[in-house]
Order: C-alpha cells, then structure tokens, then sequence
C-alpha cells in the first residue's frame, strides 16, 4: 500500500458511550453515601483520638501534679513530728552536758516533755559510769540500782514512769547480754541519729527511735563520778501510722515510709511488724513472680533516688489492690527516710467524665468507619442479596457493638471519687463544726468521740437492707464520766438491735464495741438499673445527741482507708445480685431546727453527721440473662415471623402466613413481653422509668409494626415503595431500626 491510498483510508469514530440512565445513578448513590461516611468517620476517629490523648494526658500530669503536691505536704508534716522527737531529745543531751539539767531535775524533765509531746511514746536517759556498764541512782548514790533509771512512755496517754533493766547498759563483749544495748552503745560511739526501726524489749513494740550522747559534769565534791549516756526518744510504728493516715493523701492512694530498704510504715501490718525489707516483703527471691519481680525494682530505684536527696515517682503494680499505679517519693530531712505515697491511677482517673464521653465518641466514631468500610465493600464487590443484607446486618452489628462499648465505657468510669473523704478533709470537717459550736457558746467544747464500722453482711429486702456487724467508740480520756457511751442509727426503720461486744481500757483510753442489727430504708436510684451503683449508707449519730459531741472515724483503726480495699468488710464479703465496689466514711449536714424540749439543747443547727458507706454495683450478667436476654427471644422471633411475610400467594401457602396467624403470634410476643416488664416494675417498684424500660417500648413498637405490616399486605393494600420487591424494605430495615433505637437510647442515657 503506497502512502496515498493510506492517507485516503477513512478514519472510523470511536463508538459513543451509552449514557447512564437515572435508575443506575440512584443504584450507586448509596455507595457514595457509605464511602462519604466512612471518609467523614474516619476523620472523626483521627481527631477524637488525638484529643483524647491530649486531654488523659492532662488529667495524668494534673493528677501526679496533685500527688506530688500531696506528699510534699505529708513529708513536712511527718518532718515536724520527727524532728520535734530529734529535738526534745537532743536539748535534754545538750541541757546534762552544760549542767542546766542536774541529775535531780531530770525526771520531771523527761515527764514534762512528755506530757507537752503526747504523741511520743517515750523519753529518757541512760547513763554508763566509767564504762563499767550499770546506771546509777542519783538519790542514794549507789550505782547498780536500776529502778530509778528516768525513762518514761505514754501507753494509752497516761506518762508512766518506766526503768531500764540492768542489761541495757552492758558493754562487755564477754556478757551474755551484751547485744541487747546495741542502741545505747551506738549513740555513744556514732553520736545523736536515728537507730532506724526496730522492736523494743521494753516497749514490746516496733519503734522509731533518736538517741544524743551526753557527759553529765561530776559533782563538786568528787563522790558522783562523769558519767556518759544517751539522752533517746521514740516513736512508735503504729503511732506514725496512725499519723500518716490522717494526712491529706486524697482518697485514691495511701503512703509509705522506708529506713533505708526496711518498712517504717505500710499499711500491711506485717512489712513494719516483722522488720521486712523490700528484698523479702514479697516472698522469697527464688520464687517471686514477674509483677513482684518489677515491684521490688520500683522500690530499689525509689530508695536510691531517696538516698540521692531526689524526688520523683515510678510506675509499678500496687501490692494490696493488684492495680496499676504510680509510687511518688520524697526524702524526710531530719531522717534521711524515704516518704512514699502509693495513688492508684484507675482511682485517680474514674471520675473523670470527659474522658467517658470521649470515649463514647472514639467508639461510635471507630464502628461507623468499620461499618463505611465493610457497606462499601458489599456494594462494590457483593452480589445479589449480599449488596442488600449486608449493609443492613453490619449496622445492625455496629450498634450493638456501640451499645456494649458504652456498657464497658460506664461499668470503667463509674467511679465518683468526689463524695469519698480522706483523714486530713474529714478532719477539717470537724474542725469547721467545733468553730461553729465556740462561735454560737464560746463556753461550750466539742466532745470528740472515734468512731469506727465493721460490717458483716448486707441483704436486701423489698425496699429495705439489713445490715448486721460491730460498731466502737474509743474515747481518749476514759475519765470522762459526763458522756454515755453508745449509738443511734437515725435512718433505721425498725428498732436497731445493740449487744454489748466489748469494754476495753488501756491507761486513759476506753473503746466499748457492741454488735448490731439494724433495717434502713434505701432510697436508690433505678434509672440506669442494670448499670446503676447504691450506697447503703449508715447514718451515726451518739446516743447523747444533744451535746456537741461529733463522731471522728476511727482510721488508725483500718489497715488502709482507701475506698477500693474495702475497709470495714470482712474479707469476702458478698452480697446476692451485686458487686461490692468500695467502701468509705463521709460527713453530710444536717440540719436541726428543734431542741427537743431540753432547755440546754446546743446541737439547734447545721451539723455534721458521720456515715459508713459500703457502695454496690449491680451484677450486670445476672441481669443480662433473666430481663435482657428474654428481649433478645422474642425481637428474633418477631423477626422470623417478619421474614415470612410475603406479597406472593404462594409464599404465604407455604408459610401459612395470615393475618390470623401473625396476629395470634404477636399476640403472644407481646404478652410476654409485657409479663417480663411487669416483673421488672414489681421487682424494682420505681416511680421513674429506668433504662432497661426503653428496650420493652421498642420490644413494643417491633411487635405492633409486624403485625400491621401483616395485615397490610394480607389484605391486598400494599402499594408504593414501602412493599418493595417482596416487603424487602421492612425486612431490611428491622435489625437497625431495632439495634439503632437501643443504641440511641443508650447513648442519650450514659453520655
């Protein structure tokens, strides 16, 4: 072919593409939609994420913020109280060496500082005459009487005097009781320090104790000889527990204090009791398990940073509540000590409600971009009813997926740490009422009186709970003859039962226990049943309510005061149908407006009133199985009797679907139904409508639209859209009108 004949070769045109036709358009505008969706899901999840990232991160640093602040606050208190010991101590060594303080002026001495300083348990003075290891009597100067040794304790807040035995003061290395006065031989070769923590032989207990050196001058004649000594004060373990457990440490944490790697103070008893170290306190080495393993490198590191003079905090798992949580760290000045303060971090950030909600969103924000996603894939690549079902079920699935997030979502944030007290806030309670009291009659004094709760069982009936366990009072000054001890339960709606347990004194101290019965009414709030939380709460009030006598909770008495280690529960405490959570004491105010016709009423007002609260969480699965799962039936079987619901004569033969038939069925759907939520009111006898009602209204509404789609097609009637292809519309629609309804619900209920 020559080149002209290929120019002269007509060009065909390319065929002209068939146009889209409107039906195929609207076919496709539902992948649009979903993939649209997806586009704007996605990007809600992307930012949501990022926020909520930002804001837990804020509430972390707030709350270590917090607990830092909280401990640095601790650690200058328990400072004071050591170094008013440290102190006391050493101007009695520095008051023998100038010859301010002679020998017959030291007992009432030491006595007078004891009784100014209640909070020690001892002070005194030791001496060693020309090393021959005796102490000496400076009333009949004769040495080896071991009687009148000045050392004096406070059991009970009564200063006794209290003489060391010989043995104390051996220094022979040959004597068989040579390493009993290990303390007083180191105050005279190391100088004025802390021994650390230790038992006492004297004491019988494990204490804390300072000691000074000191040369006393010899008497001016020549028959009293120079004699050395110490000069030592002490603490008790369980005194400085005590203490550290009425500082403001919040309500999610407790606090600790090491001697280099021994305990001083924990609240396990047994760490402080029995001189344990962080190397030992978890167990044997050879056996520890990798949490214990991590726990006792967390303590290693807080003591060595301690010992560096640093502060700080380090992640680890809490040893008494098994959770995570973050030890912060401080070193006592006078000490050398290392201050610890243990805060749970799901307690610290369970009250957080922006946080729930943010939640709520990532959630709904990450189901609605799965569901975009898996419609999108269905249209583009499903065939036949796929294209159809698909999208219908996966968003049915999202939702109940929606649902049970915001169940999880609610169960994990429940937590309102707001209404729970710690010492030091409880503390200041009072402090405001005995304001009050001298402000209205500067003659009349606050009567504080300890007050403590140890319960043993709780049970439910009708609107009603008893409660049975032991209750104490503790009174300091046991001399107090002008008040009657023993208690009333205000809100007890039928005659609360005491029995006498106990009566116990212990030098100026008197505690008297009784056991008790007693029937409260609940006022409880049903509108979130079966996620809903009560507090049976026992108001205490003194049997004497009309003197201003204000009831402190006793909580040197409890090993640990936070509420999610339950303190005042005997150990495995149940009760049927719910799930002990905390426990905690609280204050609320009443307000008194009578005088009861006693002329010296002083109590006419606003005042506080002491409440023992153990707080219940419903057990969710025992629900779930005997109200919601019925619902569940009976929305499948509403569904199945839908699916044979048909347009054809044929199909309506085969199922034999009537009218007749569907109604009878709904008929007993719906009977049952409504049994199940007469139950529920009956069980729950609430005045409100509570969450798990909305669920019988679109268990309702499902049932009656059946059985009106029924009758409709039955009766010849259907026409337009809504019977489309074989009622395929209302069968597609019913799982996420269902699903969707629950979740909209829910959602506007727990957001």
């Amino acid at each position: 072919m020559n080149p002209q004949d290929e120019q002269d070769t007509p060009v065909s045109s390319p065929a002209a593409e068939p146009a889209i036709s409107y039906t195929e358009r609207l076919r496709e505008f539902p992948t649009i939609v979903f993939a649209a969706l997806g586009v704007a899901s996605l990007t809600a999840l992307i930012v949501l994420t990022l926020v909520h990232i930002d804001h837990n991160e804020d509430v972390r640093l707030e709350a270590r913020t917090e607990g830092r602040a909280r401990l640095a606050s601790a650690r200058d208190l328990v400072d004071q109280q050591l170094v008013a010991l440290r102190d006391n101590v050493q101007q009695v060594a520095d008051q023998i060496d100038s010859g301010q303080l002679d020998q017959s002026a030291i007992n009432a001495d030491l006595q007078q500082r004891l009784q100014d300083n209640p909070q020690f348990w001892s002070i005194g003075v030791a001496y060693d005459f020309d090393g021959r290891g005796v102490d000496y009597d400076f009333s009949t100067n004769d040495p080896g009487q071991t009687d009148t040794t000045p050392y004096f304790i406070t059991p009970g807040g009564v200063v006794e005097f209290s003489p060391f035995p010989y043995e104390y003061f051996v220094r022979d290395t040959g004597h068989p009781d040579y390493s009993r006065g290990w303390w007083f031989r180191d105050g005279l070769t190391k100088g004025a320090h802390w021994t650390g923590a230790y038992f006492g032989n004297t004491s019988r207990r494990m204490i804390a104790e300072y000691v000074a050196p000191f040369t006393a001058p010899a008497s001016s004649d020549g028959t009293i000889p120079a004699p050395s000594g110490v000069s030592l004060g002490t603490y008790t373990l369980e005194s400085l527990n005590s203490n550290l457990s009425w500082l403001d440490l919040g309500a999610s944490g407790y606090g600790l204090m090491l001697a280099g790697s021994q305990f001083v103070i924990h609240p396990v008893p047994e760490y402080w009791l029995q001189s344990r170290s962080i190397e030992n306190a978890f167990g044997e080495s050879a056996s520890l398990s990798a949490t214990d393993e991590e726990r006792v490198a967390a303590y290693r590191q807080v003591v060595a940073s301690s010992g560096e003079g640093q502060s700080g905090f380090v992640d680890y798992v809490d040893e008494i509540t098994g959770r995570e949580a973050w030890l912060f760290y401080e070193t006592v000045p006078s000490t050398g000590w290392t201050l610890g303060y243990v805060l749970i971090k799901s307690e610290a950030l369970a009250s957080d409600p922006v946080g729930r909600r943010q939640m709520m969103g990532i959630g709904t924000a990450g189901l609605l971009t799965v569901f975009s996603l898996v419609a999108v894939m269905l249209r583009i690549f499903g065939r036949g009813a796929a294209r159809l079902w698909g999208p219908s079920l996966s968003f049915a699935a999202m939702c109940s997926l929606g649902i049970a997030l915001i169940w999880t979502v609610t169960a994990n944030y429940g937590g309102d740490s707001a209404t729970l007290t710690d010492g030091s806030s409880l503390r200041g309670i009072v402090d405001e009422f005995d304001s009050n009291v001298t402000a209205t009659n500067p003659d009349l004094v606050t009567n504080e009186v300890f007050a403590g709760v140890f319960v043993n069982t709780v049970e439910f009936q009708d609107d009603n709970v008893v409660v049975s366990g032991i209750v104490w009072q503790r009174y300091l000054d046991r001399l107090d003859r002008e008040i009657e001890p023993g208690f009333t339960f205000p809100d007890d709606v039928r005659s609360t039962t005491f029995t006498p347990a106990y009566d116990r004194v212990n030098g100026r101290e008197r505690t008297v226990g009784w056991r008790f019965q007693t029937t409260l009414q609940t006022s409880m709030d049903f509108s979130q049943f079966p996620f809903d939380a009560e507090d049976v709460s026992i108001r205490l009030r003194h049997r004497e309510f009309d003197k201003p006598i204000v009831l402190i909770p006793d909580i040197p008495q409890y090993d640990l005061i936070v509420p999610v280690a339950r303190p005042g529960l005997e150990d495995g405490f149940e009760v049927n149908g719910w799930t002990v959570d905390r426990s905690f004491f609280n204050y609320t105010t009443t307000n008194i407006n009578s005088r009861f016709g006693i002329p010296d009423f002083s109590r006419v007002g606003t005042v506080p009133e002491l409440r023992f609260n153990v707080r219940l969480k419903r057990d969710f699965l025992n629900v779930f199985t005997s109200r919601m799962l019925p619902l569940i039936v009976v929305s499948f079987l509403v569904f199945a009797v839908l699916m044979t619901v048909s347009t054809h004569d044929e199909r309506r033969t085969q199922f034999g679907t009537t009218t007749a038939t569907v109604l009878a069925f709904a008929g007993s759907l719906m009977f049952v139904t409504i049994l199940g939520h007469n139950a529920l009111r009956s069980a729950l006898n609430s005045s409100q409508i509570i969450y798990l009602e909305y669920f019988y209204f679109v268990a309702y509404f499902a049932i009656l639209a059946v059985a009106v789609n029924s009758i409709l097609i039955n009766s010849g009637r259907a026409r337009g859209m809504l019977f489309y292809r074989d009622n395929i519309i209302a069968k597609l629609g019913f799982w996420p009108m269902v699903t969707g309804a629950g979740f909209l619900i829910t959602w506007a209920q727990f957001f």
